[in-house]
């Protein structure tokens, strides 16, 4: 018994590297910010929604304190050049801080010792 295969009839890459380039990933083009720009809307948005959700997370933190350290946090990568992470960075970054008590230590520390007996 013999069996009959066909080859292949399709070309898994009809186009040639010479006709059009392929990408990886690797090469692909990363967002950047050259020195002294301002960051783009995108980025602006979601900070803005980093925010939105510290507050919702973290609901005995007032949200101005909340504000106050993402805009600092913000600051530290002012000069990211690649700038793609960068609010996945930041929040990363407050949540850190909010959880070990460092961040905001000042205002919250005050309102907890300032409440009650």
């Amino acid at each position: 018994m013999t069996d009959n295969v066909a080859p292949l009839s399709w070309d898994p890459y009809p186009l040639s590297s010479a006709s059009f380039p392929r990408h990886t990933g690797i090469d692909a083009p990363v967002p950047r910010n050259p020195a002294g720009s301002r960051p783009s809307e995108d980025e602006t948005l979601q900070i803005e929604l980093v925010i939105e959700r510290l507050v919702t997370r973290f609901p005995s933190v007032p949200p101005t304190d909340i504000e106050a350290a993402v805009r600092t946090a913000e600051k530290r990568f002012a000069d990211a050049k690649i700038r793609a992470y960068v609010p996945l960075l930041i929040e990363k970054s407050v949540k850190r801080e909010i959880g070990n008590g460092s961040a905001l230590a000042g205002p919250v520390a005050q309102r907890q010792t300032t409440k009650g007996p």
